[in-house]
């Protein structure tokens, strides 16, 4: 699964706008959606779903953006 640079940038940018990057953003540990998956939720109601095999260094980048 591919996620366009150019997408990513725009709901950062977007996001950085609506609210303020926090320090430490609240986790709570759930069974995963499907097999295979890692599915992030947002107390805003936003999810997240990515397939397990992302690399963890792609993933902080992208949490660091929002």
């Amino acid at each position: 699964m591919d996620f366009p640079q150019k997408q990513i940038s725009y709901w950062s940018r977007r996001l950085a706008v609506v609210q303020p990057s926090p320090g430490l953003v609240p986790v709570r540990v759930m069974a995963a959606v499907a097999p295979g998956t890692i599915s992030l939720r947002s107390e805003h109601g936003w999810t997240l779903t990515l397939p397990r095999d992302v690399p963890a260094s792609w993933l902080a980048d992208m949490l660091r953006a929002l």
